[in-house]
């Protein structure tokens, strides 16, 4: 059987046989710039979605539960409020991967909920009420689509040092989240920090070392993904999962906007989310450069301007349905370079399946 040539990257007609079935599931031999254009195969782009899905998710949803618990809403709204975040955050990362006239980077970015903005909507919903920290989202959604075009002007003043600089410190503010929840998540708990706990995500972590040491093809290049599934059987073992609420929730959901009533607007609420907007914007330029490292192409500034465009028309969106600002998520760009999958169609199918999510009800 010959296979249909693709001009970009394949040579000649090539020759499949059943023997040969399994090399069509290795990853396409591009050059690293054109690794982010590069369109997997459906069922590819589906796993390596998954992987991204599940990286980003426990993050994204760790926003509407710090503002639910601080807030003091009920547990029927801040299960809307997940469902709006991850809805939200399907529609973000289509915008950035694909993009849609001068907005998106259509780069390999995985859109979350920004945790930058956490304090600041905190303060805003307990002094002025949950509308008006709606309308402070709308505002620095339309800020930074206005000030994306001057922003990235100051790429000039981003040499390597400063790059290297900005992903480090990136980085290194995921350890604390990270060391909470490998203790187990609640450090208030007294299981926190038990063997078995430890135990159990050293053992997530050897599995997706040994498998991204060891594996090939497309087993190392989904070593995150399995390692988790891994983690995840390992734990039923131990007693440590719980699927009681799965049969209680409804099969088919839909994100409701302004749950809260008609977003309020007030100055000084509006100024300051702006203000956060900015670190989130630098948090952006840090990880499209990173992007640009690790896939060998090179970030120019209509790329940050789009980008910057994407971030503030979902978070405008955000501000209509009930979720909060967006950024690029630092932990997804690791996983780039980990799984050496860089197609910005397969962080595209990531978000896809979170709306999907959504509507089949399973967060």
């Amino acid at each position: 059987m010959t296979l249909p040539k693709n001009p970009s990257t394949d040579p000649g007609p090539q020759l499949l046989d059943a023997g040969e079935s399994l090399a069509a599931l290795e990853p396409v031999e591009t050059n690293a710039g054109d690794a982010i254009d590069d369109k997997e195969r459906p069922l590819r782009l589906i796993v390596f979605g998954l992987q991204h899905v599940l990286v980003m998710y426990a993050g994204t949803v760790a926003v509407p539960l710090i503002l639910g618990s601080a807030l003091r809403l009920t547990v029927a709204q801040v299960i809307a409020l997940i469902s709006a975040d991850l809805f939200t955050s399907g529609l973000a990362t289509l915008l950035q991967t694909l993009g849609w006239w001068k907005f998106g980077a259509r780069l390999p970015l995985i859109q979350g909920c920004s945790f930058i903005c956490v304090a600041p909507m905190l303060l805003i919903g307990g002094q002025y009420g949950i509308p008006t920290m709606y309308g402070a989202i709308i505002c620095c959604g339309l800020f930074t689509i206005l000030v994306g075009p001057l922003f990235s002007r100051l790429l000039r003043f981003f040499p390597p040092v400063v790059i290297g600089s900005v992903i480090t410190v990136i980085g290194l503010s995921l350890l604390p989240v990270a060391g909470n929840w490998l203790g187990g998540g609640d450090a208030s708990s007294p299981s926190f920090g038990s063997f078995a706990n430890l135990g159990l995500g050293a053992a997530t972590i050897a599995v997706v070392v040994s498998i991204q040491r060891f594996g090939r093809g497309m087993i190392a290049n989904l070593s995150v993904l399995l390692g988790m599934l891994a983690g995840t059987v390992l734990a039923a073992l131990m007693s440590q999962t719980s699927f009681a609420q799965v049969g209680a929730t409804p099969w088919f959901a839909m994100a409701r906007p302004m749950m809260f009533g008609w977003p309020r607007f007030a100055l000084l609420p509006a100024v300051v989310m702006c203000v956060a907007m900015l670190v989130v914007m630098t948090e952006t330029t840090g990880n499209c450069l990173a992007i640009g490292e690790i896939s060998g192409r090179k970030i120019e500034r209509a790329t940050l301007t789009a980008a910057f465009r994407a971030d503030g028309l979902s978070t405008m969106l955000g501000g209509f349905f009930n979720s909060f600002p967006y950024n690029v998520y630092s932990q997804n760009t690791g996983l780039l370079s980990l799984s050496k999958v860089k197609s910005r169609y397969a962080v595209a199918a990531g978000g896809a399946l979170l709306v999907v999510l959504v509507f089949i009800s399973l967060v």
